[in-house]
């Protein structure tokens, strides 16, 4: 291993042929583009429809597979370090956006938030629409994204390699895996951050949303249901191509780096046990928070929005949807890709995190509780049996709530 810009380069070994694997790469992204020219004539029809629901569906992992292609390329390529390096700022300056955005959204009047759209309002409008003291929300989200940023930046040095070290473990010298704990400290502080400044989840800070007709024709059409799917074929090819596949690892090599693999008859029953296990428990673990939360005056989730957010899923169809996607997406990606390499507990963290998005701290918490218990199941076992143990929890849960809505 020779070293080279203070990261350790492979030597150059006879290239493998590569072209179909590119020429695929340029067909995704042609795919994906396709949803921002969409027409309302390509929309009215069937396979147009199709086509705009599989590229929409990939607006939270396409941004990512630049960095992931380049990142791998840069173990053995300088220049692919610095285009890595570029598209570094790239990616995060859409983060510090999306945030900044959905937070400034946050804190308008919801009734004005609806003639945004249809271009009715003034600039004076706009400024009145705010709830006092919003300003300062957003100059510290602002402060706050761009500390975020800066430590997320740190990591890329030797000082900051050597920080990153300590708190998890990984290769100092390998540019992917600092690449990967940069852009989780980015992502740790862009997932909780709407939670600290705005004390609710941006999607629960707005009216319920079971009143929006826009949501309701989706939700009849069964729209979520497919784009969830569609999601899960953008999540598996995109962990493949993380865990190397096929730039650094052969196929079945990216699936042993994944954790992916065959289970005996003995352990998936343990598995669906422990989802059992790990559903009862969460009554008295959920008993607790609440009752922790409700001693000290804390905000809980709205439970009444919240499940206007899943009410798409409240059948049979859809907790089979919600297990499959949610079970295999979020193990490959958090358990399989980045626990080997983050640790159990930051990589539980950002797993905990992402759901900030759709729970107050008290649900972030018990989904914490419930990410360690995959975390342990990945550890001792396999991200296979992860994925069960997930993937049938969750079932149990959209079933539940299925069950207490007909009640």
């Amino acid at each position: 291993m020779s070293e080279t810009g203070n990261f350790s380069t492979e030597p150059p070994e006879k290239p493998r042929s590569l072209w179909w694997f590119w020429s695929l790469l340029i067909l995704v992204f042609a795919v994906a583009g396709s949803s921002l020219v969409t027409t309302d004539r390509l929309l009215n029809s069937r396979w147009g429809t199709e086509i705009w629901l599989f590229s929409v569906s990939a607006i939270e992992i396409l941004p990512f597979l630049p960095v992931i292609v380049l990142a791998q390329l840069g173990l053995k390529s300088s220049t692919a370090r610095s285009w890595a390096l570029a598209y570094w700022f790239i990616l995060v300056a859409g983060i510090v956006l999306v945030v900044i955005g959905a937070i400034t959204h946050s804190l308008m009047d919801p009734r004005i938030r609806e003639k945004i759209n249809d271009q009715e309002l003034t600039a004076q409008q706009l400024l009145d629409a705010f709830e006092p003291g919003s300003a300062s929300k957003i100059l510290w989200a602002i402060g706050l994204m761009l500390l975020v940023s800066g430590a997320g930046l740190f990591v890329f040095s030797p000082s900051g390699r050597r920080v990153a070290m300590r708190l998890a473990p990984l290769n100092e010298n390998s540019f992917t895996q600092i690449m990967a704990f940069s852009l989780t400290i980015v992502l740790l502080g862009a997932c909780f951050l709407p939670l600290i400044i705005l004390h609710k989840p941006p999607p629960l800070a707005v009216d319920t949303l079971a009143d929006n007709q826009g949501v309701k024709e989706i939700v009849q059409t069964g729209l979520l249901q497919r784009l969830l799917y569609y999601r899960l074929i953008w999540a598996i090819p995109t962990a493949l191509m993380a865990a190397g596949f096929p730039i650094t690892r052969s196929f079945f090599d990216a699936l042993d780096r994944l954790g992916i693999g065959r289970l005996s008859l003995k352990q998936i029953g343990a598995a669906f046990l422990v989802a059992v296990g790990l559903f009862c428990a969460q009554f008295a673990l959920s008993y607790l928070v609440n009752w922790l939360w409700g001693l000290f005056g804390w905000p809980t989730t709205d439970e009444t929005k919240f499940n206007d957010l899943f009410k798409a899923f409240k059948n049979y169809s859809g907790a089979i949807a919600i297990g499959l996607v949610a079970g295999i997406s979020e193990e490959l990606a958090f358990r399989g890709l980045l626990q080997p390499r983050l640790g159990l507990v930051l990589s539980n963290t950002l797993f905990a995190a992402v759901h900030a998005w759709q729970y107050h701290w008290d649900g972030v918490v018990i989904v914490f509780m419930i990410g360690l218990i995959c975390g342990l199941v990945r550890k001792y076992v396999n991200t296979t049996a992860a994925i069960l143990v997930h993937g049938s929890y969750d079932t149990l849960a959209v079933l539940l709530m299925m069950m207490q809505q007909q009640s």
